[in-house]
């Protein structure tokens, strides 16, 4: 089963029973992660697998 967060973000009760995080606090912990993914997707030396 395929999800997304813009499908888990309307349902915290599921959203915190797959990560143990309300939607407050994963919403503070994606911006990090998404900052983090930007600066590796513009690294002109990624190496890609």
């Amino acid at each position: 089963m395929k999800m997304s967060y813009s499908e888990l973000k309307g349902k915290p009760k599921t959203l915190q029973s797959l990560t143990s995080l309300n939607p407050q606090e994963f919403s503070i912990l994606l911006e990090s992660f998404e900052l983090a993914w930007e600066k590796t997707l513009d690294n002109p030396n990624r190496q890609q697998a």
